[in-house]
């Protein structure tokens, strides 16, 4: 995918990630609260360089926990978290997590990219059924684009957050990975795009 002419680059992210990493979470803890449901100074204090690195060194390395991100010309654009369940009875889904894309970027495909790479290399992982995530109920361009890598919305938890007066309904998708003939051919080329 081209932005601005520059090539968007995914790559699973490093230690040495962690400050442009905690940059862009940041960033969208201001500018966009109720997505990441957390106050930047909240998020800040608990999420200090050292902790990051060390997440990173001890946690976001594993072949089932990990985070992408979206690069162009050195600038991480886009995050998207990926955590497999550890226990028996739940290693057969995945939750994503911390889906982000810089407000100057928006709307030009990189959370389809990321979410694209992430159905991709969840294929090859044995025994993994499904993904889950939850949004913002009205979200709703991000609800557009998980539609259009294949989520469907499987409920809403109501007032999961509240800010100010305003109560926050998160709904719950997820992503069915084991019948790939059940698929849409819209599905389909939406991951693997169109054949030639």
């Amino acid at each position: 995918m081209i932005v601005k002419g520059s090539a968007v680059k995914i790559k699973k992210l490093t230690p040495l990630d962690a400050v442009p990493f905690r940059h862009l979470m940041l960033e969208g803890c201001r500018s966009s609260v109720t997505d990441v449901g957390m106050m930047a100074d909240e998020w800040g204090g608990e999420n200090t360089l050292s902790v990051l690195v060390e997440k990173f060194h001890s946690v976001w390395s594993e072949p089932d926990h990990f985070i992408l991100g979206a690069w162009m010309e050195g600038k991480l654009l886009g995050t998207l978290g990926f955590s497999r369940g550890n226990r028996v009875m739940s290693q057969h889904y995945a939750m994503l997590w911390a889906m982000h894309v810089d407000k100057d970027y928006r709307g030009l495909g990189i959370a389809r990219t990321l979410l694209k790479e992430i159905i991709k290399e969840s294929r090859g992982m044995r025994g993994l059924e499904m993904l889950r995530l939850k949004v913002r109920s009205n979200n709703e361009p991000a609800c557009r684009v998980y539609r259009s890598v294949g989520f469907k919305a499987v409920g809403t938890e109501p007032k999961v957050m509240k800010l100010g007066n305003e109560y926050i309904d998160q709904t719950w998708m997820v992503r069915e990975l084991t019948d790939i003939h059940k698929t849409s051919s819209e599905e389909n080329e939406a991951i693997h795009g169109k054949s030639r």
